[in-house]
């Protein structure tokens, strides 16, 4: 019942992915036309960009870019920086343009690089400046270079003066990252509290923080809410039941659960099995069945040895020993070794006094090996046969069981009580 951690990572990757905006520098920029100021506070005094004859290159570059012609834009941009005479600001927005194209070929570390060098040159206007800065963070974290994600995203954060939630998810992941979770908390609460419309996946994080910083209970009421605004997320009935469990809410994280179930919810093997442990975890071991049963006739679920035994363990638990045996028959076709026949055999004697089962269970679990408790296997053996009056294989038996440090006392006793 604990949190997949690898299906969080494919959600966190997610987040920064869908994040990620990679733009181009429009005509109107170049030309320096008026532009909305998209960050009023910042601390950043603008600088004065100067160009040359350069920057038709860079203007017929970005045209290029926006048509997906790479390789014809990345020849001019190269131009452009292999020019002495151009200016620092031609320089940072062919870089730029140069990074962009690294990343359309799927080379995030050059991307990366370009993005830096473009960055040091501190000459591109506000707008472009900052978001580049956070293009960085967001590279930086799809790279999992988190302590650079951080360092970027403070610093994005330390000039344009903004408490942007989507800039604080960022900050949030990469402090969730870097094992930060009780300082991821406090960021990625601040995020959700200001968007109007918090992505699901801001939620996910959140829980994970709280969860991995063991403060899973103060999580619950959020949880709660966000289902109760989003009852057939999946993913929040998933985390908010491995949090009832983990809080012994259990009856909560089944209810829950078989809610997703019933309304068709929940439809993976992956799916399935957890509900199914809970169920077999509270030793209603019918439910645990009817969830394997129905998963198995669906296709879902493969009636192999791992998913009988665990519907036999969930009867053997409530005691229900003609149901745990009838489910430990159909594993133990498909067992590695003797250990089921093992069990069906100790069922059988000592719970059912099926003592001719027993006996040929214990014999066929000797014969496969593999056991744990083999002088145990004996004694059981032992005891099936003086339960048939078969007192010369009884003793057999139980001679053969002295041979094992576990069983040997208690083989001294059977056999003195076959002699008296």
């Amino acid at each position: 019942m604990k949190r997949s951690r690898s299906a969080l990572a494919t959600a966190l990757t997610a987040l920064a992915a869908s994040a990620l905006l990679i733009g181009l520098i429009s005509a109107t920029a170049l030309a320096r036309e008026e532009k909305k100021n998209e960050f009023p506070n910042a601390t950043r005094v603008e600088p004065k960009q100067t160009t040359t004859r350069a920057v038709d290159d860079i203007q017929k570059a970005y045209d290029e870019l926006a048509k997906e012609q790479y390789d014809q834009a990345k020849v001019r941009l190269d131009k452009v920086l292999a020019n002495t005479r151009a200016t620092p600001y031609e320089q940072a927005l062919a870089l730029q343009g140069l990074s962009q194209i690294a990343h359309e070929n799927d080379d995030l570390v050059g991307a990366l690089e370009l993005n830096q060098r473009a960055l040091a040159l501190d000459v591109l206007d506000n707008n472009t400046q900052f978001n580049l800065l956070f293009q960085q963070a967001q590279l930086n974290l799809m790279e999992e270079r988190y302590d650079a994600a951080l360092v970027a995203i403070d610093e994005w954060l330390r000039v344009t003066a903004l408490e942007r939630p989507d800039a604080l998810v960022v900050r949030g992941n990469a402090l969730y990252r870097l094992e930060r979770y009780a300082d991821a908390i406090p960021v990625l609460t601040r995020a959700i509290e200001l968007s109007p419309e918090p992505d699901p996946s801001w939620y996910q994080l959140l829980v994970a923080s709280y969860t991995d910083a063991d403060r899973g209970a103060e999580v619950l009421p959020l949880l709660e809410a966000q289902l109760a605004r989003n009852p057939d997320d999946k993913t929040l009935i998933q985390q908010a039941a491995n949090l009832y469990f983990e809080a012994e809410q259990n009856d909560k994280a089944a209810a829950l659960l078989r809610g997703a179930y019933d309304r068709g919810l929940l439809t993976t093997a992956a799916d399935l099995r957890s509900l199914w442990q809970v169920y077999a975890f509270l030793g209603q071991a019918d439910q645990a069945a009817e969830i394997i049963n129905g998963g198995i006739a669906k296709g879902v679920i493969s009636g192999d040895y791992n998913t009988w035994k665990s519907v036999g363990d969930a009867y053997a638990q409530a005691e229900q020993w003609p149901k745990a045996l009838e489910y430990y028959s159909k594993a133990a076709v498909d067992a590695p070794d003797g250990e089921l026949d093992f069990l069906r055999g100790q069922l059988m004697i000592q719970e059912t006094d099926q003592l001719d089962e027993g006996k040929a269970a214990i014999e066929k679990a000797l014969q496969r090996g593999g056991l744990k408790r083999e002088g145990e296997a004996w004694i059981l053996l032992g005891m099936a046969e003086e339960g048939l009056n078969n007192q010369s294989a009884a003793e057999a038996a139980f001679r053969k069981a002295t041979g094992f440090d576990s069983s040997r006392s208690m083989a001294e006793q059977w056999l003195r009580n076959i002699k008296r």
